[in-house]
């Protein structure tokens, strides 16, 4: 491939030390002095040639030595090539002409911004080396040739996205800058490039099969022809006590230390409370403002299980019944509560009974404060059966009664059945310590429960109609307004919890009860978690999304920064109108969604100042994987939400 190349490189070496040569050896004819006589006139014509008369001579002698060499040099460089070998063209020697020609091909697609806007740029030109021999190993310093590799994958990746070959970057071993210069008959060949026109290029081609081309990856064009599958990763981890963070792990210890404090101080509270339930009784008002009062009004249909709950609470949690007497008697309402030697169903007095409940309560709370077993229980084994309404009603003539006891007595708990309509109902919904629950079966296990009880048969058709009379209110010839008074129908909006009581067995519905926890104080006043999401809740009202209602609020200090909902931006057709073409179709990427989500419009409302460090996001539906990211960069400490949702 390199013939006639070396036989080139000699004739102009040649060449270039004869014109050397012959400048060396020519004499250097000094410049001539212009002598002024005395009166201004110049030298005479004899006087100059007088002047130069004495060199003439010894120029004649080295001019014919001059010829002499040159002469025999001509007759040695006959025999060398005058004219460039065609492969020479093909040929790129030197680490700067390589490293200009590489630069031009990679900057060919970016055009100089100093040139005018009117011209339209040429085509791309293709790759012109297609194989760079590089002497690594004899070029020092190393940092001479270090900028090759950038450049050459810079050039395979240009030449990737126009679909064209890639550029060979071979390194030689030591020494073969040497045998490289040689053959090509110059001093020093770092770099060599050839262009893939050269002769017998593909001969060469073939011994180069295994070179692995090189290619800068953040420059190749990002296109896939088919969706990416992921490859499962198997990490194998080892596990160390070190942590991390010592900052983090030294909060999260004192949290856990925080939390057993927390709970042993719960589990105190809750022992004592307790043994002063046990013990209220003896202790009277003392015990009483020490509780939380709550004052339940149950309403539902017949047969639902009422009176079964009222008893609960009035046995197990210590609830004081309350009557409303129906032909509007007054009652003493002191000597009724204390009314305690009434004669009870089953024949035992419940003085007795009192008397050996009391003993057995002073004695729980004798040893509760001594931290001593208590004693065993004064009744005898098995114990006698007593109607556990050991504790009688108060009676009361009229609404407003009960209303001043139980506001006078607002730390005691109270437990009614009496309050059926919606106009009684309303003058105690106002109190902070009302709760209206709602009690409800089967029409069928409440029309067996009602054949059970009265011991008659009564048809299926009577008993739905007393059902629904009692639900939708009487027949059409009354007032509309008696009507939808007296029905349970209108007290819907009045109602906090609803029992539904198809247990067959009175321990299934008293477990069941326990795991609602009636006299959780939430009941009444809602926690911080509760009341921030029912706003999120209350401002996913507000959107205009296709797909869901989402609603998010930002907090910080229990204090409320800003609230968002999903739906386009302003100035934007609302997305239930159109707005949003994605969501609106049956598409599945998110890509084509312009409708902002609830995050997002709250932590733009809100800004990274104003969220400062602390802040809690409450939003109804778990953040999407793009929400998160956002979330995590504004600094937010906690989100709590509602529903799910695919990340």
């Amino acid at each position: 491939m390199l013939e006639g190349v070396s036989d080139y490189f000699l004739h102009r070496k040649e060449q270039s030390r004869k014109r050397k040569r012959g400048k060396q050896d020519q004499p250097r004819t000094p410049k001539k002095k212009r002598k002024t006589i005395s009166g201004g006139q110049e030298p005479s014509t004899e006087q100059a040639h007088s002047s130069s008369a004495a060199p003439s001579s010894a120029q004649h002698d080295t001019n014919v030595e001059v010829q002499a060499m040159a002469a025999e040099t001509t007759e040695g460089a006959n025999s060398l090539p005058t004219e460039p070998p065609d492969v020479l063209k093909h040929l790129t020697i030197g680490i700067n002409d390589v490293t200009r020609l590489l630069e031009k091909f990679t900057t060919s697609d970016h055009p100089d911004a100093t040139e005018a806007a009117t011209m339209t740029p040429g085509p791309s030109p293709s790759p012109i080396a297609k194989v760079i021999l590089v002497c690594r190993a004899d070029v020092d310093p190393p940092i001479l040739i270090s900028h090759l590799p950038h450049l050459v994958a810079a050039c395979n990746s240009r030449s990737h996205a126009k679909a064209s070959g890639d550029v060979l970057l071979i390194p030689l071993p030591k020494g073969a800058e040497f045998s490289l210069a040689s053959t090509i008959g110059v001093r020093r060949a770092s770099v060599l490039a050839i262009d893939a026109s050269a002769p017998n290029f593909a001969s060469l081609l073939l011994l180069l099969d295994n070179i692995p081309r090189l290619r800068a990856s953040w420059l190749l064009p990002q296109v896939e022809a088919s969706p990416p599958a992921l490859i499962p990763t198997h990490i194998k981890q080892l596990k160390t006590s070190a942590p991390k963070d010592m900052k983090a792990a030294k909060e999260q210890r004192s949290h856990k230390k925080a939390e057993v404090k927390e709970r042993r101080r719960a589990l105190v509270f809750r022992i004592a409370l307790e043994c002063a339930m046990d013990i209220r009784p003896l202790l009277g008002h003392f015990v009483i403002h020490l509780l939380v009062g709550m004052f339940i009004a149950l309403v539902g249909p017949r047969f639902s299980g009422k009176s079964t709950i009222e008893d609960y609470l009035v046995t197990t949690k210590c609830f004081q019944p309350i009557r409303l007497s129906e032909d509007g008697s007054q009652t003493d309402v002191d000597q009724s509560s204390e009314s305690d030697h009434t004669i009870l169903s089953n024949g035992f007095e419940g003085s007795d009974y009192m008397n050996v409940r009391l003993r057995d309560f002073a004695a729980r709370r004798e040893s509760f404060l001594f931290l001593t077993s208590p004693t065993s229980s004064c009744l005898p084994s098995p114990a006698p059966f007593v109607d556990p309404r050991f504790r009688q009603p108060l009676v009361f003539s009229s609404v407003a009664q009960i209303l001043q006891h139980v506001t006078q007595n607002w730390l005691s708990d109270f437990v009614t059945v009496d309050l059926r309509t919606k106009d009684a109902l309303e003058a105690f919904i106002v109190r902070p310590f009302f709760m209206v629950v709602s009690v409800d079966a089967p029409v069928m296990t409440r029309y067996h429960r009602a054949c059970q009880a009265l011991g008659v048969g009564i048809s299926l058709e009577e008993f739905v109609q007393d059902h629904d009379y009692r639900i939708y209110g009487p027949s059409r010839t009354v007032t509309p307004e008696a009507s939808s008074s007296s029905s349970l129908q209108s007290l819907v909006d009045l109602i906090s919890l609803r029992v539904v009581n198809a247990f067959d067995a009175l321990s299934s519905l008293h477990a069941y009860l326990d795991e609602l926890d009636l006299l959780n104080p939430e009941r009444l006043r809602p926690g911080w978690d509760t009341y921030f999401m029912q706003l999120a809740t209350l401002a996913s009202q507000r959107s205009n999304c296709m797909k869901r209602r989402v609603g998010a609020i930002l907090v910080r200090n229990k204090r409320i920064l800003a609230t968002g909902y999903n739906g386009t931006p302003r100035g934007l057709r609302n997305c239930n109108e159109g707005g949003c073409t994605r969501c609106n179709t049956a598409s599945e990427t998110s890509d084509e969604c312009v409708c902002l989500h609830a995050e997002e419009n709250a932590l733009l409302e809100a800004g990274r100042e104003r969220v400062g460090d602390g802040a809690v996001l409450y939003c109804n539906t778990c953040p999407c994987l793009k929400c998160t990211i956002k979330i995590i960069q504004t600094g937010i400490k906690e989100v709590v939400y509602n529903l799910s949702y695919k990340v």
